[in-house]
């Protein structure tokens, strides 16, 4: 079985470790990153299907990570589900409040990928 497979980016370990579970328990394939740094160079190792951002990231932030995988060949097209509601980025990228309850994300991820 080929599962989709998400790339989940939270600063928050407690929020990667519940987060990561949701999804693995719904059937997808999950990998993790606490950094902007470090998700963009496991995006580009492992080309997920999807890309779950906290916007709040230390430095450079997840404003600049969402700003460079659009400008990435490969991953320019990956959707992306940004968590906390940051105005900065257009309105097409679907975007869940920080403090919601998992279930949204889960629903929102699989919008996407269906």
């Amino acid at each position: 079985m080929n599962r989709q497979h998400i790339l989940l980016v939270d600063k928050d370990p407690e929020v990667r470790a519940l987060l990561s579970q949701m999804l693995a328990e719904a059937g997808y394939s999950v990998s993790t990153a606490h950094d902007a740094l470090s998700a963009l160079d496991t995006a580009r190792k492992s080309r997920p299907d999807c890309i779950s951002l906290d916007m709040d990231l230390p430095t450079p932030g997840g404003t600049i990570l969402y700003a460079r995988l659009r400008r990435d060949e490969t991953l320019r097209h990956t959707p992306v589900v940004v968590h906390n509601g940051c105005a900065r980025l257009p309105n097409s990228v679907p975007t869940i409040a920080r403090a919601c309850c998992p279930a949204s994300l889960l629903e929102t991820v699989t919008r996407i990928l269906t």
